[in-house]
């Protein structure tokens, strides 16, 4: 304690039990050195303090410094705070005979990208992987009853989560603040969704939920700005009986799919017939209604392209494919080519970029190019593929008539689309080049 020179401790494997606050105040620790990780995952911290790691954040096992962890076989238990704020920490694997994973014993590994969970596990503690922003998903094996508050608050990378039927007790908080969660299916085993299980998750779209749930607590949807269906498992009225406490207000603007189980979704194809015509191809329940996902179809030149939401638009008779300079980055995003035809990108001519001005070529299965088009990106003046303040200065050339623009640099310059360039494609341009549009 008020050690505050203090640079580099080192802990022997005979050490079980670091008491509270131990290294409170050594703020230049930058190094924590260690020959044995079974014996650290056993010690037994006070507090976060106690853990040379909540200063020094770097863990050296054997004089190397730990990223990629391999808990021994032999540990049954990781104690609190047993890893908290690794940061350099990306990887752990912990062993079979694992059956508990402590409080905050991976809180602030901030790196930490996988974590292989075993089977044996049957509780997770409170906070155990707080704040762990690179984590992207996770499952949660069958064996686990017990999930205490907290545990994946803050991972905000988080994709996907698998939670097992098995779990029946839920703390609060669970993944609170998780913003690139997108789906989550409670277990049947659930009957109470806690305060701010999924607070701030921004990101999620839709939410499924048992037809035993009687309480849905405080916030527990609070600033799910995105949620838009609820798949619940039993009746209309099952749901009007659920407690639902305050803040939870998208519940009651969001579609609820009611007796969700009794059916099940299925892809509808509407493909266009001829040339220049339009389709779609959805992701859509017949029963309820519910449309999972929405493609455009295009059908130019006896194939079918299918287009997202970033707005590509084919122009057949003149060769040209024109999209925003948000989609330039990955075209191959941007559109996708179906039944058996590939997309292939040519730099232009004049830059060497994926810009205006490139060659986006269909080609067969067989190797053989059945059409070419020549590429527009709005904003992208230059055809250097982004929208800065070069193509701002060319457009304003333009102006004062010291330069022209023809063809599909026009194109790309005129964002009015009124066949020239005027103040107002130069105020649109500005406005691309500084994120505003």
């Amino acid at each position: 304690i008020y050690c505050y020179d203090l640079t580099s401790v080192t802990i022997p494997e005979t050490v079980t039990n670091i008491g509270k606050n131990a290294f409170y105040s050594c703020n230049s620790l930058t190094q924590v050195n260690i020959s044995d990780i079974a014996s650290w995952s056993n010690i037994s911290f006070g507090d976060a303090l106690s853990n040379p790691l909540y200063y020094a954040k770097n863990l050296y096992l054997n004089g190397e410094l730990v990223t990629d962890l391999i808990i021994p076989e032999g540990v049954r238990k990781i104690n609190d705070f047993a890893f908290y704020n690794c940061t350099p920490l990306t990887s752990v694997i912990i062993p079979d005979g694992v059956t508990s994973i402590g409080n905050s014993a991976f809180e602030g590994c901030s790196a930490l990208t996988k974590v292989r969970i075993p089977d044996n596990v049957t509780s997770i503690g409170n906070k155990t992987f707080y704040n762990c922003y690179s984590l992207k998903n996770v499952t949660i094996p069958d064996g686990v009853t017990s999930i205490g508050d907290m545990p994946f608050s803050g991972c905000s990378s988080l994709t996907s989560v698998i939670i097992p039927d098995s779990v029946t007790s839920v703390g609060i908080f669970n993944f609170n603040g998780c913003t690139s969660l997108t789906s989550i299916v409670i277990p049947d085993s659930v009957t109470s969704i806690p305060d701010a299980a999924f607070k701030n998750c921004t990101s999620l779209t839709s939410v499924t939920i048992p037809g035993g749930v009687t309480n849905i607590c405080d916030e527990a949807f609070d600033e799910c700005s995105s949620l838009r269906y609820v798949f619940f498992a039993g009746s209309s009225e099952d749901w009007d009986k659920i407690i639902k406490g305050v803040y939870n207000t998208k519940l009651y603007s969001v579609k609820i799919h009611y007796n969700a189980t009794d059916h099940s979704h299925s892809v509808v194809k509407n493909l266009p017939s001829s040339e220049g015509m339009e389709g779609s191809i959805e992701d859509i329940c017949p029963v309820c209604g519910f449309v999972n996902s929405s493609e455009i179809l295009v059908y130019v030149n006896n194939y079918i392209t299918a287009v997202d939401t970033k707005n590509v638009v084919i122009d057949a008779s003149a060769a040209t494919l024109t999209l925003d300079i948000s989609a330039s980055k990955d075209l191959s995003e941007a559109i996708v080519v179906m039944d058996g035809y590939t997309l292939k990108v040519i730099p232009n001519s004049d830059y060497g970029f994926l810009g205006t001005g490139s060659k986006v070529q269909i080609i067969d299965s067989t190797g053989n190019v059945v059409a070419e088009y020549t590429l527009v990106v709005r904003g992208d003046v230059n055809g250097d593929s982004v929208c800065d303040v070069l193509d701002c200065m060319l457009i304003e050339l333009v102006q004062t008539h010291n330069t022209t623009l023809d063809g599909v640099y026009l194109a790309a310059g005129d964002l009015t689309e009124n066949g020239e360039i005027s103040i107002e494609d130069f105020s649109a341009v500005v406005n691309k080049a500084l994120n505003k549009a």
